[in-house]
């Protein structure tokens, strides 16, 4: 039978009162890489994409098709559904509601949780950059919440990194 040995470990109380403090200290952290990752995700979702030729004004008015897109229509940023009739009027319907201005973050502790909320308040904002988004608006160049999130992997994961790396220095020291 081996005879016992005794390891003696420097700075164990120490380390016991850190790790205890642990939490306290990492919350406030993580808080923070997620407010992080959501503005890195929101920079990016809230970028317009170039206008295309949906946002050309007309200046005469055509015959429209029998089906397909009316020719004398046109939405316009800031404004809304604009139309030249046949004497050269032009009308419009103001319905924009600046999706890029809409979006939103709140970061909230949720039991043992740091959950990080990104919203929109745009009626439309589903459509154009949501998981129900049509086709012509993805063809315009609009990216989703997701492509924005995929976009985003990097920062997030530089967030948590630091945010990790300043635990550990806080709880060294």
């Amino acid at each position: 039978m081996a005879d016992p040995f005794y390891i003696q470990i420097d700075g164990l109380d120490e380390l016991l009162d850190a790790l205890e403090n642990a939490a306290e200290q990492a919350q406030p952290l993580l808080e923070q890489a997620m407010a992080r990752s959501l503005a890195a995700i929101q920079g990016r979702v809230r970028e317009y994409p170039p206008a295309s030729e949906a946002n050309q004004p007309r200046t005469t008015y055509q015959t429209p098709p029998l089906r397909g897109r009316d020719p004398n229509r046109w939405y316009e940023r800031g404004y809304g559904t604009k139309w030249i009739t046949a004497d050269g009027t032009v009308h419009g319907k103001k319905v924009s509601r600046f999706l890029g201005r809409q979006w939103t973050q709140r970061v909230q502790v949720v039991d043992t949780s740091i959950v990080g909320i990104l919203g929109n308040s745009a009626p439309y904002a589903d459509e154009v950059q949501g998981r129900s988004q049509k086709a012509y608006h993805a063809r315009r160049g609009w990216i989703t919440l997701d492509t924005a999130i995929e976009q985003s992997t990097a920062d997030i994961e530089a967030a948590f990194v630091e945010a990790a790396d300043q635990l550990l220095a806080a709880l060294a020291d």
